[in-house]
């Protein structure tokens, strides 16, 4: 295929602790706390070809 089919893809794991001080315009006395915890996965297909008049083409298939 000449290098015309590309794959990238990879998988992550994360335990986020995040605190929200405010909420848009509104200040808040206590943060607002978040945990965040789980996979996250990322996988690109990429199609990359020519057009009819030599100009490059491209698509993209993104899964998350």
């Amino acid at each position: 295929m000449d290098d015309r089919l590309r794959y990238k893809g990879f998988l992550l794991y994360g335990d986020l602790n995040l605190e929200f001080y405010s909420l848009g315009k509104t200040s808040l006395q206590r943060p607002v706390e978040m945990n965040l915890v789980g996979p996250f996965v990322f996988q690109q297909l990429r199609c990359v070809t020519t057009t009819a008049i030599g100009l490059p083409a491209c698509v993209s298939f993104i899964a998350r």
